[in-house]
């Protein structure tokens, strides 16, 4: 159970660009899985965040695989789309996604609102390729920046930003009307993922100039940012304070990397 101190946080996970290839071998997302579990038996998370990218090209024995793997988690998965799941086509992902989340797939959307006492999680897919937002899309995406005004809001996307990370800023959104949005005061968090930045050689904790804290969510099954791969996922607890606690698990060691602990207040 929760601590006395931390009943009243809002705990989750955060997992990512699983996309094993070329076989459908999800043993890192497994271990991802008997981990998150273990967690949330001794201090039940809220839900876990899936940034997109869980199957490779979005194949029907891609996503047969990681549902197999999925079905063992206890929490709900809440997840958007990334460009891996755009090549096999909104339909399919609706058809899987439920099935992580244990709901119906017509309640399944690619953008929606969690809410958790004055926290409000948005959650969108970049309906253009994974990777790039419509005008619908934003025109969503700022109706719900304004609704939720009074809440400190975190936000879900598959890429990051443009000119946070020290990557190549062709895999950042390019969009302008993102680029205002982010500078709205409410927004206090942004998760991303997508270029796979090892922790290890690049960071992935930016404060930018108007104070967002944007975090990058490792790849669990390969790393294009680094000279080696380290599968690891993300673990928040946010406190009614502000107070926000982002642990990092290696799940190579099957422990959680201190140096890559991220502690910053909302």
């Amino acid at each position: 159970m929760k601590s006395q101190e931390s009943l009243d946080a809002v705990r989750f996970a955060v997992i990512g660009d699983v996309e094993p290839k070329p076989d459908p071998v999800f043993a890192q997302l497994e271990n991802s899985v008997h981990r998150i579990n273990q967690i949330h038996a001794q201090s039940p998370l809220d839900f876990v965040a899936g940034i997109g990218d869980i199957p490779h090209k979005g194949t029907v024995e891609q996503y047969e695989n990681a549902t197999s793997v999925l079905s063992a988690l206890d929490p709900p998965l809440f997840a958007i789309m990334g460009n891996e799941e755009m090549a096999g086509g909104v339909e399919r992902f609706y058809q899987y996604a439920a099935q992580w989340r244990k709901v119906m797939p017509d309640q399944i959307n690619l953008r929606f609102v969690k809410t958790c006492g004055n926290l409000t999680c948005i959650f969108i897919t970049a309906s253009v390729d994974g990777v790039k937002f419509s005008d619908d899309d934003m025109d969503w995406l700022e109706e719900q920046i304004t609704r939720y005004a009074q809440t400190a809001i975190l936000l879900f996307t598959h890429a990051p930003a443009k000119d946070v990370y020290n990557i190549n800023q062709n895999r950042a959104i390019q969009d302008e009307r993102f680029a205002v949005i982010l500078q709205h005061p409410a927004l206090r968090l942004h998760f991303s993922g997508h270029t796979h930045i090892d922790p290890d050689f690049a960071p992935t904790h930016v404060i930018d100039s108007r104070g967002l804290h944007h975090v990058h969510v490792p790849g669990i099954e390969r790393t294009k940012v680094g000279n080696k791969h380290t599968p690891r996922l993300r673990f928040v607890e946010l406190q009614q304070n502000g107070a926000v606690d982002i642990q990092t698990f290696n799940l190579e060691t099957q422990q959680f990397d201190e140096a890559h602990r991220i502690k910053l207040t909302v």
